[in-house]
């Protein structure tokens, strides 16, 4: 994630309801993480911000898969 304007968190999972944050930051930080996320026989993958306000960006880079 890059150029958030206000503190906040993002998950990312094939549901985001009630799951842990996947990354947490700061007001104008540029943060990464590794994270492996399971998805549902949709392939749905969603991604919701915490962030009382504002804007982030989500850079998003799919490395690979598992069967």
């Amino acid at each position: 994630m890059t150029g958030a304007t206000h503190a906040g968190f993002l998950r990312i999972s094939a549901t985001v309801a009630g799951l842990p944050s996947t990354i947490n930051y700061a007001a104008g930080q540029t943060r990464s993480n590794n994270a492996v996320v399971g998805l549902t026989g949709s392939a749905t993958l969603a991604v919701a911000s915490g962030q009382p306000a504002g804007t982030v960006d989500v850079i998003l880079d799919v490395f690979a898969y598992f069967e």
